[in-house]
Order: C-alpha cells, then structure tokens, then sequence
C-alpha cells in the first residue's frame, strides 16, 4: 500500500546519517509500529533554541537481547536505513536501550501514520493497520514481542495451559486490541480494574486481556507467531514436553529444551 510521506520533515542529520523513509506500507512496517505502540516512547520537545526529535526504547538486557540484536535492530536498518552511533547501551537495571534522534522518522509515524506521540494516553491502533488482515497481524506480532507476555497457568499438576496475555493501561487501546483479536477469530476475556503503584500508593485504572487455551495459542502460532526468542523458546519447551516449567530464566529453559525432556 503506497504512503503519502509529503508531511516527513528530514533535518540535516538525517540528510547526513542517509535516514530513508518507506514509501509502501508492508506487514514489517505494522510490525515495527505494534513494538513502538507496546513499548515505546516518542517526543517533540523544545530545546535551548532548538527541537529534539526522539524516539526512545527499552527492552530487557537477557531476555530480549537476542531480539534486540536479531530482530528489532536489523529491522529499524531495513526500514528506515537507521545505524546506531553505539549498538546500545547497557543500564544498571538490566535493560537495554536504543535512543533515536530523527526529525524525519517521528514526523513520519506521527504525521503520516499517525502514532501519537507520548504519553501514551487516549492511544490507538493507526487505522492504516485495519486495511489488511496481514498488517494486523504484523501489528500483533509486534506489540507481543515488546509489550505482551506468553504465560503457561497450572490447570492439573503442570503448568501447561496457555496463556497470551496484554496488560494495557488505556482503554482506547484496549478496545482497539479486541477489535483486532475478534478479527482473527480469537476468544479471550477482558478485565477492567484497580491497579496499586507501590511506589505512590495510588490506584489507577488498568485492563487486561487474557487469551486462554492451547488451541487459541496453536492458532496464535499459525496466524500471529513470535519474533522474540524468549517467546518461541516458551513455546517450544511447551510443544515438546507438554509443559512450561515456572520461575527459571530463559537460558535455563534453552538449556531444557536442548538437552530433552528427561531432564524436566
């Protein structure tokens, strides 16, 4: 599908480090946009006689690292041909981080695609998304991969049901997000509640979205499927032993799903 990029504002950094901007929107662009729309930050903000264009993402240095290196950062190359001064940073709270200072790549999701920029409040899913069945999956995709989790609940004695879990904080999005899982036929159940930050002692209205069953993430798999390996692995260990033990890192699930199941 051809985009109308005459709004996209280049400045002279961008011009010089040969930012691209797409001209078609493909199920890869979608996809990028569901991980900005789960868990990233975007912000105009006025400097000392100047304004800084920045995009900002976090992600967990172990768990996400092999998709941050293998995925997320290949894809912002193919994309928008955008090559970090340094690959990313390490912080002393485990995660990892990618900033990105780019006139043309915030005007081009904002003003084109039209992705709000942050904070994340009153936030939807870009109507572009809705056209075809393929950019909402690449959108689902996405938004797991940054901001949703694969959860395995014990029902008899193993934790072997599965769960595709959203927890959002907005109800424009939280609506949006149902609407696309309806599409694809999914079932699930939604919530509306309190939620407790312990750090101020105040409530907040959260919501959740709960898609229950092996069949529903069986389905999952052929229609949505997973480009974050702390995912795949989950669900891999599931398929091969019938269950996802809890509590134990990714490299010990790795270490379980090589070595078979005798060792579980």
């Amino acid at each position: 599908m051809k985009l109308n990029i005459s709004k996209v504002q280049f400045s002279k950094n961008d011009i010089r480090r040969k930012i691209k901007i797409p001209s078609i929107f493909t199920e890869q662009l979608a996809e990028d946009i569901g991980h900005h729309i789960g868990d990233g930050y975007m912000k105009e903000r006025d400097g000392k006689g100047f304004h800084k264009y920045e995009l900002l993402y976090f992600m967990h240095s172990i768990d996400d690292k092999h998709y941050f290196r293998n995925v997320f950062l290949p894809r912002k190359q193919r994309l928008f041909n955008f090559r970090p001064n340094s690959t990313y940073k390490y912080s002393t709270e485990n995660s990892i981080y990618l900033r990105i200072q780019s006139k043309a790549i915030l005007t081009f999701y904002r003003d084109v695609i039209g992705v709000q920029e942050s904070p994340k409040i009153n936030m939807k899913i870009p109507k572009i998304i809705f056209s075809k069945k393929e950019f909402m999956a690449g959108f689902l995709r996405g938004y797991i991969d940054s901001d949703g989790c694969l959860y395995f609940m014990r029902k008899k004695k193993l934790n072997d049901y599965s769960m595709v879990r959203f927890d959002l904080s907005d109800n424009i999005l939280f609506k949006d997000l149902k609407k696309v899982l309806k599409i694809f036929g999914f079932t699930f159940c939604d919530y509306i509640y309190r939620k407790l930050d312990r750090r101020t002692d105040r409530t907040s209205i959260a919501y959740k979205i709960d898609v229950c069953g092996n069949f529903n993430l069986k389905k999952w798999i052929d229609l949505i499927g997973f480009n974050n390996q702390k995912h795949i692995v989950k669900y891999s260990l599931w398929k091969k032993v019938g269950h996802c033990p809890p509590n134990i890192s990714l490299n010990d699930r790795i270490h379980l799903l090589r070595d078979g199941p005798e060792e579980i």
